[in-house]
């Protein structure tokens, strides 16, 4: 639910205050993003470690040695969310930049799951 309620509305806050004469305004909206992207990074962590190292959430045909590395990633995502996080503060329309392209990292890494057979 973190995602369906949150991303919107921060998204909309954000090219609401992009638009407008006064670029210091952008910066609240764009730290307030950034935060929400990294707690839905957070609960997504959360999610995988709890799937991946309780052995009885994990169907037998799952190869749990595949899955827990494609998992480190999303741990290592988590500091450059952080990261960007801090960034807004001072810098908030690169701290802005960095965001979408690391949606990007997200994909090719969605790709190479589909490539690589998680299961026996």
């Amino acid at each position: 639910m973190l995602t369906v309620v949150l991303v919107p509305f921060v998204t909309a806050a954000v090219a609401e205050y992009l638009n407008s004469a006064d670029l210091d305004l952008a910066q609240p909206a764009i730290t307030l993003y950034c935060a929400v992207i990294l707690l839905n990074n957070i609960a997504w962590n959360l999610i995988l470690y709890t799937y991946l190292f309780s052995e009885l959430l994990v169907k037998p045909s799952v190869d749990i040695k595949k899955a827990k590395q494609q998992a480190r990633y999303s741990r290592y995502i988590l500091f450059l969310y952080s990261f960007t996080f801090i960034l807004s503060f001072w810098f908030p329309l690169i701290a802005f930049t960095i965001m979408p392209l690391s949606f990007f990292s997200w994909l090719i890494q969605s790709i190479a799951i589909k490539e690589e057979k998680m299961t026996y």
